[in-house]
């Protein structure tokens, strides 16, 4: 099939939806939690229209004898090297969201040709470090893994119920409570440990010193936020774990209208002292804090990790199932300048 790819405007938004509702409602036969009602391509118009009006918001078309068979929506993210969370996206990179991309019958070779002309023009800024989010199934994996991208986070969800492995603990007492304002060093000291732990082999992520006042500031708001409640472990008298919820009412709230389940709460933040891991601190906490999620009438948990580490594998045993990949890709800075022969 042969494609003209456009810049993609207005009039592209209402076809654009109907591929957006098509590819959710195959993304839910992967993950049937997804919410249900972006199979609506009027609910997908409404994503499509709140993703357009974003600053830095560019994107492609693909046309096929004049009718749209494909888009791709991204935008540049220049970052702050002293922001909060600094080290987990490189500066000067570019974005294409969940919700941002859409083909004719999932067709990788449309992918392809709509991800080259956006990336050329990302690459004619300087900006050589690329990020997606996508859904978590093998076809489309495969497609953005043969244009050289690779999975960096996992989100995954699980139910809110019971299960055998939440309740595996060690032999001590581990006493799971709601945080104070008297417990805010050990929460920001827990946060700073999982930083940490993200700067080991293999994953590598940097953690950068010039960050420490943002992530201060960003914990201390998380902290004073009624719907971001905080658990702490308690092993011996002193904090050794802690769980940070976000609610959907909570300023906090970062997971994509498409992603997240109905009834869904999010662990926005995990974390336990290092000389406490694999003593069962993480499964403690995580029953605890799944009953009082069921309790307050959330039906899913959803949460994300970093692949390279081992909290993946943690999570995952623990019941999470993946529902999205955010994937990476960095262009060699050679490709700026090295054309060939002129």
């Amino acid at each position: 099939m042969s494609v003209t790819v456009v810049p993609f405007g207005e009039a592209h938004i209402e076809p654009a939806a109907a591929l957006l509702a098509a590819r959710h409602r195959q993304d839910r036969t992967w993950v049937p939690e997804l919410p249900s009602q972006f199979e609506d391509p009027a609910a997908s118009a409404a994503v499509l229209h709140e993703l357009c009006a974003q600053d830095g918001k560019e994107g492609v078309a693909a046309l096929h004898d004049g009718s749209l068979v494909g888009f791709m929506l991204g935008a540049a993210e220049l970052g702050s090297p002293a922001a909060a969370w600094a080290g987990m996206m490189r500066p000067r990179s570019a974005e294409i969201p969940y919700a941002g991309f859409a083909a004719e019958s999932g067709d990788g070779r449309l992918y392809r040709s709509m991800y080259a002309a956006l990336a050329a023009e990302w690459l004619n800024q300087g900006i050589t470090t690329h990020y997606i989010s996508i859904p978590a199934n093998r076809d489309t994996a495969e497609t953005w893994s043969d244009l050289g991208f690779g999975r960096l986070i996992e989100m995954g969800v699980r139910d809110t119920e019971p299960s055998a492995t939440t309740h595996l603990t060690q032999a001590r007492d581990i006493e799971v409570r709601r945080a104070t304002a008297e417990d805010e060093e050990a929460i920001q000291t827990l946060a700073m440990e999982m930083l940490r732990a993200w700067s080991s082999p293999p994953a590598f992520i940097p953690f950068l010193p010039e960050t420490t006042a943002a992530r201060r500031q960003f914990i201390a708001e998380l902290s004073a936020d009624p719907a971001c409640p905080h658990w702490l472990a308690i092993a011996d008298g002193r904090v050794v774990g802690m769980h940070i919820f976000t609610e959907p009412a909570s300023t906090h709230w970062n997971v994509s209208t498409l992603q997240s389940p109905p009834q869904s709460v999010y662990l926005f933040l995990a974390s336990t002292m290092p000389e406490e891991r694999s003593r069962g601190v993480g499964a403690a906490l995580l029953a605890h804090t799944m009953a009082w999620a069921r309790e307050a009438g959330y039906a899913r948990c959803t949460a994300h990790y970093v692949t390279a580490t081992r909290a993946a594998t943690f999570w995952r045993g623990l019941g999470l199932r993946p529902a999205s990949h955010w994937l990476t890709r960095s262009i060699d800075e050679r490709a700026l300048w090295a054309h060939g022969p002129v």
